[in-house]
C-alpha cells in the first residue's frame, strides 16, 4: 500500500494547487463512510450500523434508491480523488478495522493517501483566530471561499482577508425534520456550477455527501476540502462532535 502523506506534505501541496488554481479534490473516508461502502460486502459490519449511520445522514430506508445512487457516487469520489484521506495502520480498529479490505474491494488501492485526520490541524483555537497548525492558516488567507455548511463563517475569514462569495448547506446531521434527497443532493451540484469560476477554494462540511460534492467541484474545475466537523470551531462551538470537546477543555483556559 503506498505511505500516508503527512498533514504538512499535504498542506503544502494543497497550498501549491490553490495558487496554481488545479483542480483538486480532497476527501477523508471515516468510519462512516466504511459502513456505507462495506454493508452487504464485508459481513461483519451489521444491517444496525447501516441504517444508523443513514440516519445520521437524514436518509431513510425507505429511499432505497437514493441509498443505490448515494453509494455510486461515494465510491466515484474516492476512486478519482487527488488525496484520499484513511486510517493509519495503528488507528485500524473498530469500525477502521477493515480498512485494507475496503481500500481492495472498492479499487482504492495505489491512490495518494493522507491522514483522515488531516482536518484537525485546521482546528481553531478557542477564543482566538489562530488555527493548529500555521501553516493551515496560509492556505486559507486572501482567499475567495465558497462553503458548504450551515455555518456562518464570514467574521473568522474577515480575519484572514478572506472573503465568502458563495455559501449552501444540507439539512443538519440527524434533522429529524429534514429529509435528505437526491433533488437536495443535484441542486448542490447545480450551485457549485453556477458559482466555481468565483471561488478560489470550497472548504466542505457536509458529512458523507462532502465526498461526492468535493469531487463535483474538482470536476467542474475548483478545489475541494473536506474538512467535516472543523468547521464548527470556526464558529467557536465545540460541542458537536467528541474530538472537539475534548479539544476545547484542553485548551480553552490556554
Amino acid at each position: 500500500m503506498s505511505e500516508i502523506l503527512t498533514t504538512n506534505e499535504l498542506i503544502s501541496a494543497l497550498s501549491d494547487r490553490v495558487t496554481r488554481r488545479v483542480p483538486t479534490s480532497i476527501i477523508r473516508k471515516s468510519d462512516g463512510e466504511n459502513v456505507v461502502l462495506g454493508y452487504g460486502v464485508i459481513p461483519s459490519i451489521p444491517t444496525r450500523w447501516y441504517y444508523k449511520k443513514m440516519y445520521h445522514y437524514n436518509v431513510y430506508p425507505w429511499q432505497f434508491r437514493f441509498h443505490l445512487f448515494l453509494r455510486s457516487q461515494l465510491i466515484l469520489a474516492f476512486q478519482l480523488a487527488d488525496y484520499l484521506g484513511i486510517s493509519k495502520p495503528e488507528h485500524r480498529h473498530g469500525l477502521w478495522s477493515q480498512e485494507e479490505e475496503i481500500l481492495r474491494n472498492f479499487r482504492l488501492e495505489g491512490l495518494v493517501y493522507c491522514d483522515m485526520n488531516f482536518h484537525m490541524d485546521f482546528i481553531k483555537y478557542p477564543a482566538r483566530s489562530n488555527l493548529v497548525n500555521p501553516e493551515a492558516e496560509k492556505l486559507i488567507a486572501g482567499r475567495r471561499v465558497g462553503l458548504i455548511t450551515h455555518r456562518n463563517l464570514d467574521a473568522f475569514f474577515a480575519r484572514f482577508d478572506s472573503k465568502v462569495v458563495f455559501q449552501t448547506e444540507i439539512p443538519k446531521r440527524r434533522s429529524r425534520v429534514q429529509i435528505m434527497t437526491q433533488q437536495r443532493f443535484l441542486n448542490i451540484l447545480t450551485q457549485i456550477d453556477a458559482h466555481n469560476d468565483d471561488v478560489d477554494v470550497w472548504f466542505v462540511g457536509a458529512g458523507i455527501y462532502a465526498k461526492p460534492f468535493c469531487h463535483h467541484i474538482k470536476s467542474t474545475g475548483g478545489i475541494g476540502i473536506d474538512l467535516g466537523s472543523t468547521l464548527d470551531s470556526w464558529a467557536d462551538d465545540y460541542q458537536s462532535r467528541g474530538h472537539l470537546r475534548k479539544f476545547y477543555r484542553e485548551h480553552a483556559a490556554k
